[in-house]
């Protein structure tokens, strides 16, 4: 019964996102943020972008994304959108080169 112990405890540590419920909460997230950084807008969101084919999906950085603190870009004054956490960039990891 011993062996068990450390398998379960890795698997606690390693849960993540699974990649459906990480693009819904994704969305949700990015409304979320819209309205924060434009409270008069509505949600312009037209869905995660694809993911690439050939790239892997990394559902603890997917969850690290969604807790992470996003901002609102005001590069583009007097356009404002919501600007994911940096930890989002390492959700689908892709081979060099790839798409």
């Amino acid at each position: 019964m011993r062996p068990v112990a450390p398998l379960l405890s890795l698997m606690l540590v390693g849960c993540g996102v699974s990649e459906d419920e990480f693009q819904n909460r994704y969305g949700e997230k990015y409304c979320d943020q819209q309205l924060s950084c434009v409270p008069e807008s509505e949600c312009d969101y037209a869905g995660y972008p694809d993911p690439t084919k050939g790239c892997d999906y990394d559902p603890a950085a997917a969850k690290d994304c969604l807790k992470d603190e996003w901002t609102c870009n005001v590069e583009f004054d007097p356009v404002v959108f919501p600007e994911s956490a940096k930890t989002c960039d390492d959700v689908y990891v892709c081979p060099k080169g790839g798409n």
